[in-house]
């Protein structure tokens, strides 16, 4: 049951990933797989397995719900936090909760609470060194560190640093690259990317680099020009089409 819910919410809103665009109905069905999953977290104490599938429906929830009720996020960020700090010395347990400490400092940012947002992404690091994932020379897009380097960069790009922010993302883009990701052919690649692209064309014009913003743009719109080519008629590959058409001069 919860991974056919997991798997729906997914599909129908996940944050930042391939998606229905639609995150009222992801939100309803993430919030059932995660009451589900804390239903019997408390049923069982001892049951690792549960504490992690709590994290991860809270992550996904949580990473929805930060945009339209950062308090309601934070909540279920921190259940999640809770969870995954009753299971230790488990490796997997302590990247979740580096993810989910990233995830959170969205919310707190949200909510003002800026020191312990940049905190937590503090700790997140922390727990990347424990666990050997960071510093590495190449990150995958979709793992662990390259979430805790976005949440970094998009923390310092909110908080009026936006070289610093530059630096960030270059460090992370840099590193994806690295590890030989395939954008052309794989969606999701296409998409952490394409998020990177965005994010560094938009901190060099603070930056006031015109002619680095515009590289960036021109590669999220190529990107997303070929990806219309190969599913002409897919309407999450025609939304990111026509944003990343609109920030190419």
């Amino acid at each position: 049951m919860f991974n056919v819910l997991w798997r729906e919410g997914v599909i129908l809103g996940q944050d930042g990933g391939v998606n229905l665009d639609q995150p009222g109905e992801a939100i309803a069905v993430l919030q059932r797989a995660f009451d589900l999953t804390e239903e019997w977290a408390r049923k069982d104490p001892n049951d690792a397995s549960c504490r992690i599938l709590v994290a991860s429906a809270g992550r996904e929830l949580g990473a929805v719900l930060r945009h339209r009720n950062p308090q309601r996020a934070l909540a279920v960020y921190d259940v999640g936090l809770f969870r995954l700090g009753e299971i230790k010395n488990n490796v997997k347990a302590r990247r979740d909760e580096a993810r989910m400490l990233a995830g959170s400092s969205y919310a707190l940012r949200r909510l003002n609470r800026i020191r312990e947002a940049k905190d937590r992404i503090d700790s997140a690091f922390r727990l990347l060194r424990e666990t050997k994932d960071y510093p590495a020379d190449r990150i995958n897009p979709d793992n662990e560190a390259a979430a805790a380097l976005r949440a970094l960069g998009d923390h310092l790009g909110e908080t009026g640093q936006p070289q610093r922010a530059a630096d960030v993302y270059q460090e992370l883009l840099d590193k994806i690259v690295a590890s030989k990701p395939d954008p052309r052919n794989d969606l999701r690649d296409a998409t952490d990317l394409s998020r990177i692209y965005e994010a560094l064309a938009g901190l060099h014009r603070r930056n006031g680099h015109p002619d680095r913003a515009e590289a960036m743009s021109a590669l999220r719109f190529e990107l997303w020009r070929n990806w219309d080519r190969k599913l002409p008629h897919n309407r999450f590959v025609h939304r990111q089409l026509e944003a990343a058409s609109g920030t190419v001069s």
